[in-house]
């Protein structure tokens, strides 16, 4: 479906090179510092003493936590191995943790080659053991709709990234996973407050230049249940 293909929009590699470099900072662990690169750690902490306020910081910090619950706590009770997806895994921890804390669960990492090929690299590097339950997928979901990657198997849990869509598409990329996801199944979508968009740029013209364009940002909450209503949830 063409809707589905508008997932093939997500955030630079610069952009994911740069988070995973202040997760290393900011929750140090082998796993976080296996997924970074020295440039990154080093731009990371450079901007970390450029810029007083701390908000920035701990949105970052706190952002897999925060989302690793959430997709947790949307994990239908009753369904005793569920398919758990990452539509754009990028250079974070998130589905490795997930992994760990729900062994019984199917957790499905997506990316690019080239992202899914550097991550193994950086874990081989590293001496990371990855959890027997977590496998990678290397695809172009903008060429290739998320259903057939999966191999036609429906997912209990879909995340996804909505800072990258406009909200046209946003509703119409959540409308596809609502007709791809199994019954009682949810989808967490990580959508960025223009608040706090706005509080971060005020820091530093640096700031400024490394946030770029976020289409997907919402001002209100009502914004966010505008659209998951107009793409059939409820």
């Amino acid at each position: 479906p063409e809707d589905s293909l508008l997932l093939g929009r997500t955030q630079e590699q610069g952009g994911s090179e740069l988070q995973a470099g202040f997760r290393a900072e900011l929750n140090p662990s082998p796993l976080t510092r296996a997924l970074s690169t020295m440039r990154g750690r080093m731009i990371a902490k450079t901007m970390s003493f450029m810029v007083s306020a701390t908000g920035a910081r701990n949105f970052i910090a706190a952002r897999i936590p925060l989302l690793k619950q959430a997709i947790i706590d949307s994990v239908p009770a009753h369904i005793e191995k569920p398919l758990i997806v990452s539509t754009a895994a990028g250079y974070s921890p998130l589905g490795i943790l997930i992994a760990e804390d729900l062994p019984q669960a199917d957790v499905v990492e997506i990316d690019l080659p080239e992202v899914i090929n550097k991550r193994q690299m950086r874990f081989k590097k590293a001496g990371i053991q990855l959890p027997a339950n977590l496998t990678s997928i290397a695809a172009d979901l903008g060429t290739t709709p998320l259903l057939d990657v999966l191999g036609g198997r429906q997912p209990h849990v879909i995340d996804w990234t909505g800072a990258y869509a406009q909200p046209d598409e946003a509703i119409r990329i959540t409308g596809y996973f609502h007709s791809i996801l199994a019954d009682h199944g949810a989808c967490v979508a990580y959508f960025p407050w223009q608040g706090g968009i706005d509080a971060v740029r005020a820091g530093t013209r640096f700031f400024k230049d490394q946030i770029g364009d976020v289409p997907g940002v919402v001002a209100t909450r009502d914004e966010l249940v505008e659209r998951f209503t107009a793409a059939g949830y409820s």
